[in-house]
């Protein structure tokens, strides 16, 4: 709901917007163990397959182009 926010201590990070809304996604990173590492929900990779091409508008940002 509008204006919201939700704790979620572990396990995956669901965030979605609908077509033609803005969505703002803060994320605190708490512990001795901070890592911004993902992984996707096994019953749902199948989505990549259906994904035409990436959108050219959103940069994928590379360790190539970090400098490291």
């Amino acid at each position: 709901h509008h204006n919201d926010a939700v704790l979620i201590p572990e396990g995956y990070h669901p965030v979605v917007a609908g077509h033609g809304y803005n969505v703002y996604y803060l994320n605190f990173l708490a512990g001795s163990d901070q890592s911004l590492a993902s992984t996707d929900d096994p019953d749902h990779k199948w989505i990549y397959g259906t994904w035409k091409g990436m959108d050219p508008r959103i940069p994928i940002v590379t360790i190539e182009m970090n400098g490291k």
